[in-house]
C-alpha cells in the first residue's frame, strides 16, 4: 500500500497486523485471527484548548527518566493493532506524584517495583465522559499504565502452555501461531476506562484532579483518511473510521494527547491501493 500524507497531515503510521475476533478471545472455538490494516495518527491540545505539537507517533515505550527500559513507562507505544476499550491515562513527573516518603522508599538504583506499587496507589482524581448527552459517572484514575507483566493485564495476553502459567508466554512462537491461545484484544489497553468505547470528534472528557483543578477537554477534529486506486475511489469501498482510543493527560506539562486509530479488514487488493492522510 502506498501512503500519501498532505502537508497538513498529522504524524501517522500504518501497519498490518492481527487481532482476535472482537469481543472474544482467540481460542479453539475461534481459530482464525483477523488480519487488519491500522492507521495511527496523533493530535494534542493544551489544557487551555490551544493546539500543541502532537509529536511523532511513538514506536516504542518511553520509560520515566532515569528508569530502565522495562519501565515504569511514562508513555506506551502507539503501535497497536486494535484497542477495544478506551484508554484514559494520567501521567506526571514522578516527583509530583510520589510523596517524599515514597521517594525515600525507592533508594538507588531505581526500584521499579516500588514505583509501580506507589503509582497504583496514587490517585489522580476522577475522569468522566460526555458523548453529547451530558457527563457520565466519574471514574477514579490512578497514575500511569497497568503493567503488561502482571494481572489484571497479563492474563489477557493469552498463553501457549499450562492453564494459568504466565511463564508459558515465553514459549510463544509467532512462526507457528497467529496469536497466543486465549489472546484477548484488551491486553493492548494500558489503562482502560471500563465500559467505554473509543471516542469521536466533539466528545468531551472532564478531569477532576484530587488536588483541586477541574479540566474539561474536547476531542479535536478527526484526521481525513481515504483509500483509492489509480486515482479512483475503491470499488467496493472500504470504510475508514478514525476513533480516539487513547487519551493521555500529561498533568506536569499541561497537555492532552489523543491517539486516533482506524482499523479495517485487510484484503489482498489493498496492497495496490493508495492511502491518503490529510
Amino acid at each position: 500500500m502506498k501512503i500519501v500524507s498532505s502537508d497538513t497531515a498529522p504524524p501517522n503510521f500504518f501497519l498490518i497486523g492481527l487481532r482476535a475476533p472482537p469481543g472474544q478471545p482467540f481460542d479453539a472455538a475461534h481459530p482464525n485471527a483477523q488480519k487488519v490494516g491500522t492507521v495511527v495518527t496523533r493530535s494534542r491540545i493544551r489544557l487551555d484548548g490551544a493546539v500543541a505539537d502532537p509529536g511523532d507517533v511513538l514506536k516504542q515505550d518511553e520509560p520515566y527518566p532515569t528508569f530502565p527500559a522495562d519501565g515504569p513507562f511514562r508513555l506506551e507505544t502507539d503501535i497497536v493493532t486494535f484497542k477495544p476499550v478506551l484508554d484514559v491515562v494520567v501521567i506526571d513527573r514522578l516527583e509530583n506524584v510520589l510523596t517524599p516518603v515514597q521517594q525515600l522508599d525507592l533508594g538507588p538504583p531505581p526500584n521499579t517495583d516500588a514505583v509501580k506499587l506507589h503509582l497504583a496507589g496514587s490517585n489522580f482524581g476522577t475522569v468522566s465522559v460526555d458523548r453529547g448527552g451530558g457527563f457520565g459517572a466519574a471514574v477514579a484514575r490512578p497514575f500511569g499504565w497497568l503493567g503488561r507483566g502482571r494481572p489484571p493485564r497479563l492474563p489477557l495476553a493469552g498463553r501457549t502452555g499450562p492453564e494459568g502459567d504466565p511463564a508459558s508466554l515465553t514459549s510463544f512462537d509467532a512462526s507457528q501461531f497467529d496469536l497466543p491461545d486465549d489472546y484477548d484484544n484488551g491486553f493492548q489497553s494500558g489503562q482502560p476506562l471500563a465500559g467505554q468505547a473509543p471516542l469521536s470528534s466533539g466528545n468531551r472528557l472532564r478531569f477532576n484532579d484530587a488536588a483541586g483543578p477541574v479540566n474539561t477537554v474536547t476531542v479535536p477534529p478527526a484526521p481525513r483518511l481515504a483509500l483509492s486506486q489509480d486515482g479512483q475511489p475503491l470499488a467496493p469501498p472500504v470504510t475508514l473510521e478514525p476513533r480516539v482510543d487513547t487519551v493521555v493527560m500529561d498533568r506536569g506539562n499541561g497537555e492532552v494527547t489523543f491517539t486516533w486509530r482506524a482499523v479495517f479488514a485487510w484484503e489482498d487488493r489493498l496492497a495496490a491501493a493508495t492511502l491518503e492522510i490529510g
